[in-house]
């Protein structure tokens, strides 16, 4: 029998997720449909009633609700693959867990990407590019240089990563030229893990109390939301440098922004409370804040990589074996309590 797999992507995914690699590999493992982003839902449940496997490429793909009732009447879906953010909004996920289909987000799968966005925003900061580029662009130069204290180096500085999944790994490997002293922070990682990638685990207030600089990549699970609390914003020294690449929901943001707007922080920042920022936000014109929106994993390569990771799952899948980057039961549920506790 002819196993049918349904590729649903919005048209970001079409142009920045599909890698030609990846869709071979797919066409290799069935009957592959790739349906209009802008299909009906009743055209895409259609095609789903037959489906092996369902697969969604892209930030904003319309997919129709899939609950307990729902799934109920698939009875031959057997995956579920994402990645991109929104992940699992249209899906119950102890539902299909429960009915045995094997649900799978790859969106680790651009931790690198993000990695290297977090150096990138602890440099700007570090030397307060942005501002220079400014002063430049409106005809200026550097007439009047801003203090010493504000232009520092990378080099030998102690920083301090929440956080050690793809992001906080690839980034221990970014510092290693700079000299720096990195401490980490993480629920699973062991003393003797930690030692082998040449870090020190600490508890967050505890980085938090030593750091230069602080970068936070981490997901707000049941045991990281707002796990950098007032406390350890209040007790960053002054000048330090905040990196917040992983979720807003991870930090008391209201602390932060107090002592940024005061002159005491300086903050590189690409994920909010609220997205997009409003436009009336104090933080917009905040003094040493480099600003983006929330494009730390916004890559060719890191889009790419994600639908290829799915891809190689679904194909482990086939095969009998488990997909690297399933989601449990457990882990879910770590996940929605996360959000659910920050959003209280």
């Amino acid at each position: 029998m002819t196993r049918r797999v349904l590729l649903l992507s919005d048209d970001f995914g079409r142009r920045y997720c599909l890698g030609p690699e990846a869709l071979r590999r797919l066409d290799t493992l069935g009957q592959v449909t790739h349906l209009p982003v802008d299909s009906a839902p009743h055209r895409i449940a259609a095609h789903l009633s037959d489906s092996w496997a369902l697969v969604v490429a892209g930030w904003d793909t319309p997919v129709p609700p899939l609950g307990g009732t729902e799934l109920d009447d698939l009875p031959g879906l057997s995956f579920i693959g994402c990645g991109q953010d929104g992940r699992w909004r249209f899906l119950d996920v102890p539902a299909a867990l429960d009915r045995g289909i094997r649900c799978v987000d790859a969106s680790g799968a651009m931790g690198a990407d993000v990695a290297e966005f977090a150096l990138g925003l602890l440099l700007s900061c570090l030397r307060d590019i942005p501002a220079a580029h400014h002063r430049l662009a409106a005809g200026g130069w550097i007439d009047e240089p801003a203090p010493a204290h504000r232009f520092t180096s990378l080099r030998g500085r102690r920083v301090g990563i929440v956080g050690m999944g793809g992001i906080g790994r690839t980034l221990v490997e970014l510092l290693r030229p700079f000299g720096c002293q990195v401490e980490v922070s993480s629920s699973y990682l062991t003393v003797e893990q930690a030692a082998d990638l040449g870090v020190r685990l600490r508890s967050v207030p505890e980085l938090c109390a030593s750091a230069d600089v602080l970068v936070v990549a981490t997901q707000p699970r049941r045991d990281t939301a707002g796990v950098v609390d007032a406390r350890c914003v209040g007790a960053l020294r002054r000048d330090a440098v905040v990196v917040l690449v992983g979720r807003a929901a991870t930090v008391d943001t209201t602390a932060l922004y107090e002592r940024v707007r005061r002159g005491e922080l300086r903050l590189g920042i690409d994920v909010y409370d609220t997205e997009p920022l409003p436009a009336e936000h104090p933080l917009r014109t905040a003094p040493g804040v480099v600003h983006t929106p929330h494009i730390g994993g916004l890559t060719v390569e890191a889009n790419q990589r994600i639908f290829a990771a799915v891809v190689a799952d679904l194909a482990r899948h086939s095969q009998g074996g488990q997909p690297r980057w399933a989601t449990s039961a457990d882990r879910y549920r770590l996940v929605a309590a996360g959000r659910a506790r920050r959003a209280r």
